[in-house]
């Protein structure tokens, strides 16, 4: 998702991925400055002025392929585009050098989007303190049942969770370009805002592959919430990969009456062979 390679196209692709998701997530960051890159003070001779000088080389009676002046242009020409590439390789230098900053700046992106998260994420408690669990997608219903400050309560609510929608797609992006990228799966997406027990995730239906949840709804941090699910983002890799091992690795519960049991067994057993 983000690598930085030799290859100029793709390095644009991933940069103009990240550009995008920074932009979607209502983040700024520090803009890349290519003046920052050295670039040769040589523009290449082009193929027209090669062919003007070997024809005048010849005009003038010259063999063109031993004429020092147009071995000259030839070998310019040829180093600037053919054989160095000397564009190509700059291109190069500067696509790597965008990405090197967009990584520098993905730790104070990744500042900046949790703390929108959060706030996003408080608006919402708010609301399920002043109204419950309401559904956000019934706002005529909710006009004729609520007051004026519990609608304007599910307002900001709706407008909030709204908001949460590009950031969590924004946010494999951003940690990507930290080195150290969310592996996951599809069933897990919920996981990077849901702080979720074993029993909570299945309980609620949090498996990101599910289309709906319990509330015949798409997941979203607003049912998340309202189901009593700890929200808070995951930021980094070993935070995603603790949820998701939670998930996959539940500890199994000790069935202290079975334990009992297997220990009276071996107690008589003991006790008929005539071992203390």
């Amino acid at each position: 998702m983000f690598t930085i390679t030799d290859r100029p196209e793709e390095n644009q692709t991933t940069a103009s991925l990240f550009e995008r998701a920074v932009k979607i997530a209502g983040l700024t960051m520090a803009p890349f400055d290519p003046s920052t890159v050295g670039a040769p003070d040589f523009t290449a001779p082009t193929a027209a002025e090669v062919s003007a000088a070997a024809y005048e080389a010849a005009l003038d009676g010259k063999d063109p392929s031993t004429d020092k002046g147009v071995q000259k242009i030839l070998t310019s020409h040829l180093l600037g585009t053919v054989i160095g590439g000397f564009h190509y390789r700059n291109q190069v230098a500067l696509s790597r050098a965008k990405l090197a900053h967009y990584q520098s700046e993905a730790p104070t992106l990744l500042e900046e989007l949790a703390t929108r998260f959060e706030d996003a994420t408080q608006t919402m408690r708010h609301a399920l303190e002043l109204v419950g669990h309401v559904s956000l997608q019934d706002q005529a219903r909710n006009l004729y049942t609520l007051n004026d400050d519990q609608n304007e309560a599910v307002f900001a609510a709706t407008m909030a969770d709204r908001k949460t929608r590009p950031m969590l797609d924004a946010l494999p992006f951003i940690v990507a370009a930290t080195g150290d990228p969310f592996e996951s799966r599809a069933k897990h997406k919920t996981l990077m805002y849901a702080d979720a027990t074993f029993e909570q995730f299945n309980e609620h239906r949090l498996d990101g592959e599910s289309m709906r949840n319990n509330y015949g709804r798409e997941h979203s941090v607003w049912d998340v919430l309202g189901a009593g699910v700890d929200v808070e983002l995951a930021t980094t890799k070993a935070e995603l990969d603790a949820r998701i091992h939670r998930i996959e690795h539940p500890e199994a519960p000790r069935d202290l009456n079975g334990e009992q049991a297997r220990r009276d067994d071996a107690r008589a057993m003991a006790q008929a062979l005539g071992i203390n």
